[in-house]
Formats: C-alpha cells, structure tokens, sequence
C-alpha cells in the first residue's frame, strides 16, 4: 500500500516529553520519583483518562494529538448518543462489591447516614452545580428540564444573585441518597478509597436505591437499551461522588508538602 503522507510529528519524542512532564506534576515536579511515586502518578493520569498539554514544560505540543485516553465511560455522552435511538449492545454494570454495606443492626451510637437539616440544603446546593455540569454537555431537551426546577426557598435562594441554578426534586433525591451511601462507604477512612472500583460501585449502589424518580412519559417511553433514566441517575451520581471524593480525600493529604516549597533541596539531599 503506497503512503501519501508520513505524520512525522506523531513519530517524534514530544509526546514522551508531554508525558513525562505530567508524570512530574503529579509528584510535586519530582525529576526523580521512586516507583511507588511512578505508580501513584500514572494511575492518577489513567483516572483523569487524558494527558493535558503543560505549557509551562520542557516541551510545548504542537497539535492536539491524545495520550493515554480510555473508553468513554461518562454517562451524559450516552444520552447524547441514545438520543437517536440508537441500538447497541447492552450496557453492562461492574458487580457491586459485598463490603460496599455493612450491617448497622446493632449500631446505636454512629448513624453515618443520617442527614441533619443543614446537610440536606448543602446537598441541594451541591446538586445545582452538578446539574450546571449536565446541562452544557446534554442535548436532550427532554432530559435537562427534567434536571431543573423554578425558585424554592432554601440555601440556594439565600446565596442566588442570580447566576445559580435550582435542581428538580428527582436530582436532590438521588444526591442525598448519594450522600448516605458515600458517608456509611466512608466513615472506616483512608482505606476506603483504596479499594477496587470505587466509583461505578458507589454509582451502582445508588441507581439499585433510587428507582422512584424521573418518572414521566418521556422517560417511560425509553427502550431498555440506552433508557435516558438509568443513564441520568448514574450521570448524576458519578459528577456527585467525584466531587466528595476529591474532598474527603484532601482531608488525608499533609497540609503542607515540602517538596513544592523547596524542590530543588530535596533533590540535592536525595529524598
């Protein structure tokens, strides 16, 4: 086969650059990470699915060319492509971890699933914002007026200047059981977020919990394969888990890390 064009940019080193200069902030620009370092840093690229160009690196991308992507998994995108009512093959859930729940029968004094009043508000605070993410990647009409709602008194009409966005009650019902599942989830610590696919089985657990919402003829005209619903609930509680999870993690990390004050006297001492 006779070839017209050699993409010789492709075959360059800037990618290796490109990656290699990721891998350093990941690790606090460390140029000589341990391999424990290395593995915490390219799993964390892997989680986020693409590279970023850096321009502040010792190499500059030319074009947007992708490194290190995955299979889209983010459920927003599903509704978009079911929109045309599109049949494809069946979308499969991983299998829930057992250790997920625990039972609380005789747990009389801790109740991490209880919500006071404040929490629910800040949850419906949160859900606006979640609802803000949906709303700029879905095109389903159908499916954003069902993320929104008209003015109601609460935390969000306090703080409203008029920019903020009010969610349905279905998007706040799925929040806070989001909420109560991550909380019994979350409360043993650290060790909680080291397990295998912690998210599509916190998602998982939420949408076999929450089958009373989005109740209405356009959803309930939605074949089995690609039903808006089901590709709404596990939307909205993905963009809710990563956002708890990035701050309960945070909790875990030291407030003051002395390799981005003082890198270069690191390296020198050869920690």
């Amino acid at each position: 086969m006779d070839i017209k064009l050699l993409p010789i940019y492709k075959l360059s080193q800037d990618h290796l650059e490109c990656f290699f200069s990721s891998i350093r902030s990941k690790g606090g620009y460390n140029n000589n990470p341990t391999a424990f370092q290395f593995q915490s840093a390219y799993k964390r690229l892997v989680i986020h699915g693409e590279i970023k160009g850096i321009e502040s690196g010792n190499c500059i991308p030319l074009e947007d060319i992708k490194i290190l992507t995955h299979t889209e998994v983010r459920y927003e995108n599903k509704i978009n492509m079911y929109c045309a009512q599109h049949v494809e093959d069946s979308i499969t859930d991983l299998p829930i971890n057992n250790h997920l729940f625990f039972d609380e029968d005789h747990d009389y004094m801790f109740n991490p699933s209880k919500l006071t009043t404040y929490t629910k508000e800040i949850i419906s605070y949160i859900g606006g914002f979640v609802v803000r993410k949906l709303r700029k990647v879905i095109k389903c009409e159908d499916c954003i007026q069902a993320l929104v709602s008209d003015k109601y008194l609460g935390l969000i009409f306090k703080k409203d200047k008029g920019g903020l966005i009010y969610p349905s009650r279905d998007v706040i019902k799925v929040c806070t059981l989001a909420e109560r599942i991550f909380r019994i989830h979350s409360h043993k610590g650290i060790s909680c977020f080291t397990q295998k696919n912690l998210l599509p089985s916190l998602i998982l657990a939420t949408f076999k919990r929450c089958q009373d919402v989005f109740i209405n003829d356009h959803f309930d005209s939605q074949p089995f394969i690609g039903n808006h619903k089901v590709l709404l609930i596990k939307a909205i509680s993905m963009h809710y888990f990563e956002l708890r999870i990035h701050h309960a993690t945070k909790a875990f990390e030291p407030k003051e890390k002395i390799r981005n004050l003082h890198t270069k006297l690191v390296l020198f001492k050869g920690q």
